[in-house]
């Protein structure tokens, strides 16, 4: 494999100018322009030697947000000369159908940069941002390229599943709001339309109203107002009917018999109205009164022939408690760091199973005390459509001559769709861990979280906490919102309040459009405290970790044939019809070569071809270099409060397309804290290599880190090697296209570090290209630090604020 050999990033030629251009030595070349063109820098021909020009093509999926006048990148093919560039305002009009070449009014667009695959574009001033369409045409202005639209809304999955007339549902994307004007939302099926109320928004979300007046499958379109442009998206939301209550109504002391004083063992009574709940035709409601009720062995409840509601008289005042005679699970070693990472009906991990099925069913109203017993207190086994609403879990702790390596768990859940978690209470080492799930809510709850170890305790098994307030393997439609995630002890700590990461979804328990590591997600306006503890690698508030991958996955891939919907290679083979190592639903990015930047899903395969889910804008060369990635993809970060807490917001591996914005992050007072400016402080997106044998690697593409607010940290893009690297290191970037804008950072050396200091071994070749860097403010003598040789930097300020250790760099 070779590395792919980059034009140098040049200015517009268009006469005197003040910007500077770093040339190959990274030196700045002061006022380079002024007399003409620097050595080493392209230089048009004149005009009448000039051929006709190909269209460049220009890649939708990356980066389309851009304040106004600031720089931004646009990824490519086809740049082979200087560049012209064209921008039409979109005023209202339909994103999709802009059209195919610039109009008559459309306005030059200043070119700050361009390589054979890169375009570097300064937007249009103006007070507020706007939507519009951007044109480029590779030199002569008569072959444009397609629009590639900026600013427009581009929503990416709905909270709810499905959802009733008056039910309140959210929106979650990217440019949802632009500019002062307010936001539409309207829903379609077979030609009748309705405008649904909106109850609140901003640039990532909307809520709004479901209209009455709809049933079935609905398209919902979203217009961002007047000075925006509005999308028909491919989002459909099912409305349906209300569901009907219970039929029946079972009280578990008057039928059953329970006991609410705890002096007898309850039981055989419960589960005999959780039993009768499963089979009551039409459904049925069971109540437990106030009281405290004795449990000696797990409660099951089965699936139902209608809804199921398992309601206390209060999260205070029903409380179901296990025995003190119960033995710990006996499933788990007690002299080995073993923890469980599934569920199902015979084990003796929890206190109530809620088994395989689909009927809709809620728990609320419980108090679950574990009584240093059971590992978890609430088991859910591919339950579909579950709820559960105000419930206290006391589940902190755990026998000392255990041994566990994350701690106890209130809540888990594998396997399944459509679940809410609202306004609990969990105190517990995790609050909720989920194994392969998809349309998941948390929501409004408070976490109380405590790792009751510390590094030289008898059984710790770990040098660090690694429990988390919500903590995913595997999966999609995720939403943790407005959650209150803080220490459970004051004498013990906690690792995270939300990681997700570590297991790719299988395509047979979801489907194969829902395979994927983590996707379409939103994090946001949670408030976060005290994460950390005084020794050991922990401490990050909301991080996406590394992910499993496909067989022959992570590792840089020559293509040796591609069409326009397929890519092959014969370096490795994939795995057919395996949940677990197939790379359906895994992310294909081209690394290198023809189409670099490119990204594209996986929706069949065979052991060497990959089957994907839209044609190539360019089909990929035998000189391209790819990687399959199950990755953490179109993530949501947003509007968090973080205090006393030392370590970062943002992805530790695979990441595209997510964003980390609008975040107050603050590492005062915190445990172990990193001292002020440290790299993994504040907000970070970091790629990896590794290997023995052959490179490892985890990529970070088109992500976007922007108007943050950081006290004591930076915001940063970072390489990491994490392991002894194998001979050969691939030359391939492993960052392209990341955006830094308008972050607000203070108690820090600097505003922005791209890169580490803190590598093993220095690595070979290109790390990463296109980077922009713009609008950041700090109290630093220098606001961007570039570490280590990383190509085609974009940083949009003045040139004695760039500290710069890359390659053909831009002083824009």
């Amino acid at each position: 494999m070779t590395s792919d050999p980059l034009p140098t990033l040049v200015a517009a030629v268009a006469g005197p100018s003040r910007r500077r251009v770093l040339g190959t030595s990274g030196a700045i070349v002061a006022g380079a322009l002024a007399g003409g063109v620097p050595a080493g820098v392209w230089s048009p021909r004149p005009a009448d030697a000039r051929p006709t020009e190909t269209a460049p093509v220009l890649y939708r999926r990356q980066v389309r947000s851009v304040s106004p006048g600031q720089v931004f990148g646009v990824s490519g093919a086809g740049f082979a000369t200087a560049a012209q560039a064209r921008v039409w305002p979109l005023r209202g009009r339909d994103a999709n159908s802009a059209p195919a070449k610039p109009p008559h009014d459309a306005r030059p667009l200043d070119v700050v940069g361009v390589t054979a695959d890169a375009v570097v574009l300064r937007a249009p001033a103006g007070r507020i941002e706007t939507a519009f369409a951007v044109y480029v045409s590779s030199g002569d202005g008569r072959a444009w390229s397609r629009p590639f639209v900026v600013n427009t809304p581009d929503p990416w999955y709905l909270d709810m599943p499905s959802a009733s007339a008056g039910d309140e549902v959210t929106v979650y994307g990217n440019d949802l709001q632009v500019g002062l004007a307010r936001p539409t939302v309207t829903l379609t099926r077979h030609g009748l339309t309705r405008s649904a109320t909106v109850l609140k928004a901003d640039r990532y979300q909307i809520r709004f109203e479901v209209p009455k007046g709809l049933n079935g499958d609905c398209t919902v379109q979203v217009s961002t107002g007047p000075a925006g442009a509005r999308v028909t998206s491919s989002l459909r939301l099912p409305v349906v009917a209300r569901a009907a209550a219970p039929r029946h109504e079972i009280d578990a002391v008057r039928d059953y018999g329970a006991d609410p004083s705890g002096q007898q063992d309850s039981t055989a009574a419960l589960q005999a109205a959780l039993t009768a709940a499963a089979q009551a035709r039409g459904g049925a409601r069971v109540r437990i009164p106030a009281g405290t009720y004795t449990l000696t062995s797990k409660l099951r409840l089965p699936d139902g022939n209608g809804p199921i509601v398992v309601q206390g008289a209060g999260q205070d005042r029903t409380k179901l408690r296990m025995s003190a005679e119960v033995n710990w699970s006996t499933d788990l070693p007690r002299n080995a760091p073993t923890d469980m990472y599934a569920v199902d009906s015979a084990d003796d991990y929890g206190m109530l199973y809620l088994a395989p099925g689909d009927t809709p069913t809620e728990v609320r109203g419980l108090g679950f005390d574990t009584n240093e017993r059971r590992m978890v207190a609430i088991e859910l086994d591919t339950r579909n459509n579950a709820t559960i609403a105000q419930v206290t879990v006391e589940n902190p702790l755990y026998p000392d001559d255990v041994w566990l390596y994350v701690g106890t768990f209130a809540i888990f859940g594998q396997n399944l769709r459509n679940l809410t978690i609202e306004q609990c209470d969990l105190h517990a080492g995790n609050g909720a861990f989920f194994v392969a799930v998809t349309d998941v809510r948390v929501q409004d709850n408070t976490f109380r979280l405590v790792y009751p170890r510390n590094p030289a305790d008898p059984n710790n098994p770990e040098h660090q906490a690694d429990n988390d307030g919500v903590k995913v393997w595997g999966g999609r439609r995720l939403t943790v919102r407005r959650n209150r995630f803080g220490r459970g002890s004051d004498e013990f700590y906690y690792a995270r309040a939300v990681q997700t990461g570590a297991l790719r979804l299988p395509s047979q328990v979801a489907g194969v459009e829902d395979a994927c590591g983590i996707e379409d997600c939103y994090y946001g306006e949670n408030l976060i405290v005290d994460a950390g503890q005084p020794a050991g690698n922990c401490g990050e508030a909301l991080v996406g970790d590394q992910i499993n991958s496909a067989q022959g996955g992570r590792r840089p891939l020559p293509v040796s044939a591609a069409t326009s919907t397929t890519i092959s290679t014969t370096l490795v083979e994939f795995v057919m019809d395996d949940a677990k190592l197939d790379p359906i639903g895994t992310t294909v990015i081209i690394l290198a070569g023809t189409g670099i930047g490119q990204l594209r899903k996986v929706v069949a395969n065979t052991a060497t071809t990959l089957t994907l889910d839209e044609p190539w804008e360019v089909v990929p060369g035998t000189d391209s270099v790819f990687v399959v990635c199950a990755t953490q993809q179109r993530e949501l970060y947003v509007n968090n409060t973080i205090r006393s807490t030392p370590k970062y917001v943002g992805n530790y591996g695979a990441s595209v397309l997510c964003i980390a914005a609008g975040n107050d992050f603050d590492s005062a007072g915190a445990v172990n804290a990193n001292p002020p400016g440290f790299d993994w402080t504040g907000v970070s997106f970091i790629s990896v290599m590794g290997g023995k044998d052959f490179p490892v690697i985890d990529v970070s593409f088109y992500n976007q880190v922007r108007d943050n607010r950081i006290t004591g940290g930076l915001a940063t893009l970072m390489y990491d090697d994490f392991t002894t690297l194998s001979p050969s290191l691939p030359p391939q970037p492993l960052m392209r296209g990341n955006v830094l804008a308008g972050n607000q950072v203070s108690n820090a050396a600097s505003a922005v570090r791209l890169g580490t200091p803190y590598v093993i071994n220095q690595p070979v070749g290109v790390m990463a290209e296109l980077t922009v860097v713009t609008g950041n403010t700090g109290p630093g003598t220098v606001n961007t630090v570039q570490d280590i040789p990383w190509n085609h930097t974009v940083y949009d300020g003045p040139a004695g604020d760039f500290t710069d250790a890359g390659t053909n760099s831009i002083i824009a």
